[in-house]
């Protein structure tokens, strides 16, 4: 990675970390990256932080992310002993 586009990738980073301060800096950065490295094999290499940004951002905003999430209902567990047991239909066929 060339240090220009190094410190810009870097710069990404910074941007959606502020842009986001309710997800977790490692998230963000992993998302950078993620996006990042979609264009690895890419020749022309002037607007790839530009497009890696755009492509976190989408990422970032359209992700469920546990911190944003309302979490899950828990399930209702009716007590052992308020369960009526019946034995398990035969397996095995009688005709």
């Amino acid at each position: 990675m060339a240090t220009d586009e190094a410190q810009q990738i870097e710069a990404v980073v910074q941007r959606l970390a502020q842009r986001y301060p309710s997800i977790p800096f490692e998230d963000v950065e992993d998302a950078v990256y993620l996006a990042y490295g979609t264009f690895d094999d890419a020749r022309v290499r002037d607007f790839i932080p530009l497009l890696v940004e755009r492509r976190a951002t989408r990422a970032l905003a359209t992700a469920p992310h546990p911190a944003l999430v309302e979490p899950a209902p828990q399930p209702i567990v009716a007590p052992v002993d308020a369960v009526e047991h019946r034995p398990a239909p035969s397996l095995t066929s009688t005709a």
